[in-house]
């Protein structure tokens, strides 16, 4: 990208002419607090039948190895 606040306001305006009340941005990190939760709450089949929860466990902890 060669203008982050370019896209941020293109996102923003798109987001506020679809009807949203909001839209945020936040860094992509590894979840090491989280990871514990997220685990037990997987073993525990609290996702129900959202089966792509189960997917590539390292990858919801840390976004950066989803690209």
């Amino acid at each position: 990208m060669n203008n982050p606040s370019k896209y941020t306001q293109l996102i923003k305006t798109e987001a506020k002419r679809l009807g949203f009340m909001s839209c945020g941005f936040s860094r992509a990190g590894f979840l090491e607090k989280e990871a514990p939760r997220l685990e037990n709450w997987l073993n525990n089949n609290r996702h129900g039948e959202m089966r792509y929860m189960e997917n590539h466990f390292d990858k919801r902890l840390d976004p950066h190895k989803a690209g």
